[in-house]
């Protein structure tokens, strides 16, 4: 038993009417009595304040929230209200969002030159990095 925290307890309940018909009880603070008391009624007030909050959100603090579920925003990025009225979560989470693109690989729009160009050019950056050997072509270079 903490008897600090019971006290604490008891202090707080006090000065709720009805709460405690009697004087502070060693007996009572033994068995954690107060500090039951105290959790459940700030749990009942905390639910009753939840119960009240809107349901919806704006669809800025949405995007902030998508953001920091995926790691773009750090737990110490706080919300900025000045920021939401400029939108720039709801843009920043459109511009890191992949999206279908005319250059995606297999795209229709895409002509086989391209291709074979990216390919290329694919191969001289990894050469240049070292990360793969030249291959052997038959033209005898």
């Amino acid at each position: 038993m903490n008897d600090d925290r019971e006290r604490r307890a008891y202090e707080m309940l006090r000065w709720v009417p009805y709460s405690l018909p009697s004087d502070f009880d060693p007996a009572l603070a033994i068995e954690g009595h107060y500090s039951r008391l105290q959790d459940h009624r700030s749990a009942k007030a905390l639910d009753e304040f939840e119960r009240k909050l809107p349901d919806d959100t704006s669809p800025e603090l949405h995007a902030y929230q998508i953001l920091q579920a995926i790691g773009h925003l750090k737990q110490h990025d706080y919300y900025s209200p000045a920021r939401a009225k400029q939108g720039d979560y709801s843009a920043t989470l459109k511009r890191i969002t992949p999206r279908p693109d005319s250059t995606v690989s297999g795209s229709p729009k895409r002509t086989e030159a391209e291709v074979a160009s990216d390919r290329r050019t694919r191969g001289r950056q990894r050469l240049a990095s070292g990360y793969a050997k030249p291959r052997r072509t038959s033209r005898g270079t």
